[in-house]
């Protein structure tokens, strides 16, 4: 046995799969460190996660590409202009159930995450009251000098409820798009397309390597 080449080939699988839990694990942490900027409104930290090109889409509000575009949907669409939280107000944005892919290059990686959303005081379409959201974001990522940035955010709402909790069955629409600080495009996903509030899986399932379907109910059509 050719012992020396033996050990590289260890050493560069090794390397290779600390690489890897590494990478999975910044990932995680970004994503994490964003729910945290969100909670806050602290919307220039949140546009720091980004790359230059970076896009973000949330519900149904349209596309928002590059710095300038992100700065604007997040300071003047989703806080209105408002800048860091008041003291009573209640805005936790809880990020679970992450799955990280890391893509062959070790430089690019998907993730998906479920977001629970509790708001008091001031409701996402501006209203005062309490509230809650769920869903699922489908997310991008890139390795750049090192440091893994978001390249593409992009939450999909299953629902927006009003408390107290028999408001919640009816639920609260996303909202639409801004016609005063419109979108760099259209939104992804309409409410006449299959799955709209179901984000496509970016992974295969784990045991049969086949594509993860969007479940959608034979009953029900198109989805709500």
């Amino acid at each position: 046995m050719d012992l020396p080449s033996s050990l590289e080939e260890r050493l560069h699988k090794l390397e290779t799969r600390v690489h890897q839990l590494e990478s999975i694990a910044a990932v995680e942490r970004l994503q994490r460190i964003y729910g945290y900027y969100l909670d806050n409104r602290m919307w220039e930290e949140t546009v720091g996660l980004f790359t230059d090109d970076g896009e973000m889409e949330i519900g149904r509000r349209g596309r928002y590409r590059g710095r300038d575009q992100l700065r604007t949907f997040l300071v003047d669409v989703l806080g209105r202009g408002r800048h860091g939280r008041a003291r009573s107000e209640l805005h936790n944005h809880i990020q679970i159930q992450g799955v990280v892919t890391l893509g062959a290059d070790g430089q690019q990686a998907q993730g998906r995450f479920r977001a629970l959303a509790q708001f008091a005081m001031e409701l996402p379409n501006g209203e005062q009251g309490c509230g809650w959201a769920e869903g699922v974001y489908e997310n991008e990522y890139v390795l750049l000098e090192g440091q893994w940035r978001i390249r593409v955010l992009r939450w999909m709402p299953s629902f927006y409820g009003r408390l107290p909790p028999e408001a919640i069955a009816a639920g609260m629409p996303s909202a639409p798009v801004s016609e005063r600080f419109p979108p760099s495009d259209p939104p992804t996903y309409g409410r006449d397309q299959p799955g709209s509030y179901i984000l496509p899986f970016h992974y295969a399932h784990p045991a049969t390597g086949e594509p993860t379907p969007v479940p959608l109910d034979p009953e029900g059509g198109k989805g709500t």
